[in-house]
């Protein structure tokens, strides 16, 4: 009797630990799909708002006529727009790849703007840019704000550095401006 009461414990019990571990599992998996729909919105922000500023862009370009200047930034704009398309299904990308999206947006952007801003992108000679992964457009989002925010209120001579580096085990990338500042920002955005 006392065998058949242990028998029918134990069953309980394994039986419970295998709900915890079947919820512990769907939890994660639950967490990591809401991660992922949260990577892919914030990959989508750039587009549409972007996508309409720069085809307003080569249309200024063409109404001044500056082929020239419509021509290098519809290159631009088409390689970087294959780029992002051919990312957003990926959750992660190589630095190289991340890199050279983030500079084909910096050249349009100056392009954009003219002598408003120059910038520099520094990255450790020890980063292989091909083996480290980072989720796509991960910098473009803060450059854009950095430019936008920081820069775009002065006069001229804005500066932008991306700087990449290691930090331990872990990559460490900065970005500094010698834009307006996030006090006289919030003023503006505020009025």
């Amino acid at each position: 009797m006392l065998v058949l009461f242990l028998g029918i414990l134990t069953g309980i019990y394994w039986a419970w630990m295998s709900r915890i571990r079947e919820k512990t599992a769907l939890e994660t998996e639950y967490n990591k799909k809401i991660a992922e729909v949260k990577m892919a919105a914030f990959r989508s922000h750039m587009n549409p708002h972007f996508m309409f500023n720069s085809l307003n862009s080569i249309n200024q370009f063409i109404v001044k006529m500056e082929p020239q200047k419509a021509s290098e930034y519809l290159s631009k704009f088409s390689r970087l727009m294959r780029q992002v398309l051919s990312n957003s299904t990926s959750q992660l990308v190589n630095l190289e790849a991340d890199i050279e999206a983030l500079s084909l947006y910096l050249d349009m952007e100056g392009l954009r703007f003219g002598d408003k801003f120059d910038y520099e992108i520094k990255i450790e000679k020890d980063i292989d840019g091909k083996d480290c992964l980072v989720p796509p457009l991960l910098i473009q989002p803060y450059v854009e704000n950095a430019i936008w925010h920081g820069i775009m209120p002065l006069d001229g001579g804005g500066r932008l550095m991306v700087r990449v580096s290691m930090l331990g085990e872990q990559i460490k990338i900065s970005i500094e401006d010698n834009g307006i500042g996030r006090v006289k920002s919030l003023k503006i955005n505020k009025n």
